[in-house]
């Protein structure tokens, strides 16, 4: 390993992972920093939704941009690690790294990756893509999670599918299964007033793979409003919308049911202009994106604002990815909502910004010089 590397990227999911390769291959150095012990973020976690096709979940995605990232030789990589420190400014930053404090077994086909004790490297740029928390359904307890055991959320249905634990949840008496969105989102009063982007999707997804499983079930869809973008998620809903019901409305309470083994959902029906209840077996909570407890922490390090919604802030300048700290960019889900594509688009845009290493070099000397 080097003792400096061009560009430090701090985060080793989708984002940090597509920002490092963009940039290696216009040929800057990069040393990715990761807390865990693993790279892919939380689509290491993801389970394949594919049924008799593809169904675009995008986790093969994360496990072969990784293989990529691994294998390019201007990407080096720190596992079991975290920035303690950013000192200096654009072209001359310093970055004290440490090892991570909470330790975890390493991935055990790269232990070499760990970091084992303190080091200082050099760094032009800095990229920050550290992530989200998914929002913890606990704090919702008039949905019942942690409650009824017939309540779970997206997170626990894809780790039983990862797992090939689903038939633990379909099981023969299950027969009839509801999504509740926005769970953590639009939530105007917990200042969490915003969309997480991706749980329609996922959902959506979900829903398909557990048809594709058990054809015979019915699968309801409470929402608030369906974030349709993009051709190809408007004609996968449009396919699920004669598979399953949806509707408008999302609850305000889940309790048990009248038959055991069941839970009633009440709601507020807005066509009808009353309250409404259903029962189903079970209910699944489709939990959205909140900003990380750990970017106080990241922020002080790095010498970054955060944003009234907990999530690191961007410079006023519009389009940019450049946080407060000029030098310093931030991608993905660190600086707000952001789904799998909007990830990587904000990775391209920042590649763009920062742009090839030659010229940035000649661009940096001649401002110097004007001083």
């Amino acid at each position: 390993m080097k003792n400096s590397s061009r560009i430090i990227v701090i985060g080793g999911g989708i984002a940090g992972l597509t920002a490092a390769e963009n940039l290696a291959e216009i040929g800057w150095e990069v040393l990715i920093i990761e807390r865990t012990g693993h790279l892919g973020g939380h689509g290491h976690h993801w389970a394949c939704m594919a049924t008799s096709n593809c169904n675009r979940c995008s986790a093969c995605a994360v496990f072969d941009r990784v293989g990529r990232v691994l294998a390019h030789d201007k990407i080096s990589v720190l596992t079991l690690a975290r920035v303690a420190s950013l000192k200096g400014e654009p072209w001359a930053f310093k970055v004290r790294i440490e090892p991570e404090e909470v330790r975890e077994e390493a991935c055990r086909s790269h232990p070499h990756l760990v970091l084992s004790q303190q080091r200082e490297v050099c760094a032009d740029f800095v990229v920050v893509a550290t992530g989200f928390t998914p929002y913890d359904a606990k704090e919702s307890p008039l949905l019942g999670y942690g409650r009824f055991p017939e309540v779970l959320t997206t997170l626990d249905v894809d780790e039983m599918l990862l797992r090939n634990h689903v038939q633990s949840f379909l099981k023969p008496d299950v027969s009839d299964i509801a999504f509740v969105q926005c769970v953590g989102s639009r939530d105007k009063q917990a200042g969490r007033d915003y969309c997480s982007q991706f749980c329609c999707k996922t959902s959506l997804r979900l829903a398909r793979k557990l048809l594709y499983e058990r054809p015979d079930l019915e699968i309801t869809l409470y929402y608030i409003d369906l974030q349709v973008t993009g051709k190809e998620f408007r004609h996968f809903l449009k396919e699920m919308s004669g598979r399953m019901k949806f509707i408008q409305g999302t609850p305000a309470e889940i309790s048990h049911g009248e038959t055991e083994g069941k839970v009633i959902v009440k709601r507020f029906d807005p066509s009808e202009g009353k309250a409404s209840i259903a029962e189903h077996d079970r209910v699944v909570l489709s939990i959205g994106q909140v900003a990380s407890p750990e970017n106080k922490d990241m922020a002080d390090a790095l010498g970054l604002d955060v944003a009234p919604d907990g999530f690191l802030a961007l410079s006023e300048a519009e389009g940019s990815r450049v946080s407060t700290r000029p030098g310093v960019f931030l991608v993905g889900a660190c600086s707000g909502p952001a789904d799998l594509n909007t990830s990587s688009m904000q990775a391209l845009a920042a590649t763009t910004e920062i742009g090839r290493p030659a010229v940035m070099a000649d661009t940096y000397r001649t401002a110097l010089g004007r001083r």
